[in-house]
């Protein structure tokens, strides 16, 4: 299994379909290196189980094979073969274990470190807004709750004492609707009027300020000043 091992980057790069000497450009962290090159040799290790796997069942064919021919000797090596092939399987499939178990670390790992950075991130959020509300904020906030709530057990302890019943809404009720009712006409009479106004509005002609019309008896007596100028 250690030429598994030897050529990590080189696969690495070709699983991105990138040259070798363009690794750089795979910006990877350790963690995520550290997970593509695991997955890799779970990948390759499952190839060489397969293939092991596969010995194995033709060794076993060709020992009942040289059998029926009467080959015990052939018979016997085939069979020392499978065991060959069963017992580096069984190698195998240990280092497939650890290997799957190291990956399942480092993807819990890689979550973990992602959750940390998102809780990090909320705590300097939860931090900003813990500054923006001030305890003068919170004061005021308090004072206004408290003051509406000694209003309120102001009227219900009046209410109490005058056998009143506090929860009866029928009267008040009736007057939000006629103070409704009020504003609805109040709103309808403004409209009516202001299309009143709009109906006498009579729009009036622009007069051209650049045309000044001069009567025909002025500019004659003009003239006549004129000449009078001219001949004194």
């Amino acid at each position: 299994m250690e030429y598994f091992f030897t050529n990590i980057k080189e696969s690495i790069s070709n699983f991105f379909g990138l040259n070798y000497e363009d690794e750089n450009k795979l910006n990877l962290s350790p963690l995520e290196k550290s997970l593509i090159e695991c997955k890799l040799i779970r990948d390759k290790t499952k190839h060489y189980i397969t293939k092991l796997e596969k010995e194995s069942i033709e060794s076993k064919n060709k020992a009942k094979e040289y059998l029926k021919n009467n080959k015990i000797e052939r018979a016997k090596f085939e069979l020392k073969r499978k065991k060959m092939y069963d017992i580096q399987i069984s190698k195998s499939e240990k280092q497939l274990f650890i290997i799957s178990q190291k990956i399942i670390e480092i993807e819990k790992t890689q979550i973990d470190s992602e959750v940390l950075k998102i809780l990090e991130s909320s705590n300097e959020i939860l931090i900003k807004l813990k500054n923006e509300v001030s305890v003068e904020k919170w004061e005021i906030i308090g004072d206004e709750m408290e003051q509406i709530k000694m209003e309120q057990d102001e009227v219900i302890n009046f209410f109490n004492k005058n056998n009143l019943n506090y929860e009866d809404n029928r009267d008040i009720d009736k007057e939000i609707e006629n103070m409704l009712n009020e504003e609805k006409e109040m709103n309808e009479n403004k409209i009516n009027f202001n299309d009143i106004n709009n109906e006498n509005i009579v729009e009036l002609p622009d007069a051209n300020k650049n045309e000044i019309v001069i009567d025909d008896n002025v500019k004659e007596n003009n003239l006549n000043k004129e000449k009078k100028i001219l001949i004194n």
